[in-house]
């Protein structure tokens, strides 16, 4: 049986890890030979079964006279200075060392992760298909190198439908050629973050709201609403907020003034919210641009009964919803916690399916008569061993 083989090369491994992760748990490999190679920091793989590519197949690693005869013949002769200077200094550069990979094999499909990749790969990868992922928001004024390597690449995956027109007017690409597939909640993850530490229950009722891109009106307003709690005498809670912020003192002066302390608790820059989201009782969203409200999201696959303010970013079926009003979003907390049966855990597909769908259909995509027709898939695939 032979296996499509597959290549990921990676440079912002720290923002790439949660799709890394995700796809490499959800690929087949009775189906997939799978490696990454990255060129920024070490990425070390879950996933016992994908192939860690490095640099022990360069030029340099292959010793002085080795190298040297090995640029001639592969007619790479502006690498010997470096190889020269390797063997006097004994000292070379990551850059260079990337410079000096020799990637043997061919690929069916390769993608790559992120924009720092795409010379390395419409250039130095061997490959059928060629993917560019653009794992950004917006689309910024478009780099020069970027429009003559994007030539070489076959598809472009876009996480949001509104980038999806930018990018193709901005790198002059037809939009047939651009493919949406959103990044999904890598789920076994969230709850292992969500077991690492244990919060402390103050309180009868426990809320948790996170607030990592939220303004200070927006946290004004979780003070505003713990007001009108306790305006109905509902008093025994505590609100857990977790804001990315570093300018929040004049709230936490606020919270004094207003007699607050026992019942908001500020976290400021934590690497690891989810132990409070699973802490809660009620999650709530009081942030309207948390984009696709992916906290709102986490929290239900956390099985936590959620409120949020009405925003164009809440999509999900199922979740209650107020107006930004903070005697109504407290009205609809109280009517949560004294009528808990009357609301439902709320269920979320997890968009596995969907997700690992479409990139396995890019993969396997026949390729145009006008790239080689003749090549056979046989040639770009691997043997089990």
């Amino acid at each position: 049986m032979k296996k499509i083989s597959l290549l990921f090369v990676v440079s912002d491994t720290e923002n790439s890890k949660n799709f890394l992760n995700i796809i490499f748990r959800l690929l087949d490999y009775e189906t997939y030979s799978v490696s990454v190679l990255s060129l920024g920091d070490e990425y070390l793989p879950k996933n016992e079964n994908v192939q860690i590519k490095d640099f022990s197949n360069s030029y340099l690693d292959s010793g002085f006279l080795k190298g040297f005869f090995k640029c001639i013949k592969d007619k790479k002769t502006s690498y010997i200075p470096i190889l020269i200077k390797e063997k006097l200094t004994k000292t070379i550069s990551k850059e260079d060392r990337i410079n000096f990979v020799d990637l043997e094999g061919k690929y069916r499909a390769c993608v790559s992760v992120d924009l720092n990749c795409g010379e390395f790969v419409a250039d130095r990868v061997t490959s059928r298909l060629k993917i560019q992922r653009f794992p950004y928001g917006k689309v910024e004024t478009p780099y020069l190198e970027d429009f003559e390597a994007f030539k070489k690449f076959n598809y472009f995956v876009v996480l949001d439908d509104a980038v999806k027109e930018p990018f193709a007017h901005a790198y002059e690409i037809p939009e047939e050629k651009i493919k949406l597939i959103p990044n999904i909640i890598d789920i076994p993850e969230l709850k292992k973050s969500a077991d690492e530490t244990q919060i402390k229950r103050e309180a009868k009722y426990v809320f948790t709201s996170l607030c990592r891109l939220a303004s200070l009106s927006q946290i004004d307003f979780i003070i505003d609403t713990a007001k009108e709690l306790i305006k109905r005498d509902f008093r025994d809670f505590v609100w857990h907020v977790v804001s990315g912020r570093s300018d929040i003192h004049p709230t936490k002066i606020k919270i004094e003034k207003e007699h607050l302390n026992r019942h908001i608790r500020f976290y400021e820059k934590q690497q690891n919210p989810y132990p409070f989201i699973k802490a809660c009782d009620i999650y709530c969203q009081v942030s309207d641009i948390e984009a696709e409200a992916i906290t709102l999201n986490q929290a239900i696959l956390l099985s936590k009964k959620c409120l949020a303010v009405e925003s164009e970013e809440v999509h999900t079926k199922g979740v209650l919803l107020s107006k930004k009003d903070p005697a109504e979003f407290a009205e609809k907390i109280i009517d949560m916690c004294q009528n808990w049966d009357n609301f439902p855990l709320i269920t979320l597909d997890t968009g596995e399916e969907e997700f690992i769908k479409a990139y396995t259909t890019l993969f396997e995509k026949p390729k145009k008569k006008e790239e080689n027709e003749e090549e056979t898939i046989a040639s770009d695939q691997q043997t089990v061993q």
